[in-house]
């Protein structure tokens, strides 16, 4: 199992109430969030720290959203996460852990 330490920044890919419940979650457990999503009126801006908005699946959105984060989370599990790899082998996304977090009230779990 990896740790994240708490005070490191999660990015999250995709929006919607329950991203706004996981920021809640997270904030409460000392992380910042940097959100990426389709709607600037999306409810999940409400509790993230920071957010971006554009197309989910867009190279130059997953980029900025990666080197601003410390962990990238997808929301979605339709998300078609093979372009972070791209991202990755072409040097246009730093060495972060990408993941799909697993939320229950109360805990936090990420299976990465």
């Amino acid at each position: 199992m990896t740790f994240i330490a708490p005070g490191k920044t999660l990015g999250i890919i995709g929006g919607g109430s329950e991203t706004y419940l996981f920021e809640l979650e997270a904030k409460r457990m000392g992380f910042r969030t940097m959100l990426l999503t389709t709607e600037e009126d999306d409810i999940a801006t409400q509790a993230a720290d920071n957010y971006l908005v554009g197309e989910l699946e867009n190279i130059e959105n997953l980029s900025e959203l990666g080197h601003r984060s410390d962990l990238l989370l997808y929301m979605d599990e339709n998300f078609n996460s093979s372009l972070l790899a791209q991202l990755e082998h072409n040097s246009m996304l730093p060495k972060v852990r990408v993941c799909c977090p697993l939320y229950k009230t109360g805990t936090l779990n990420v299976r990465c």
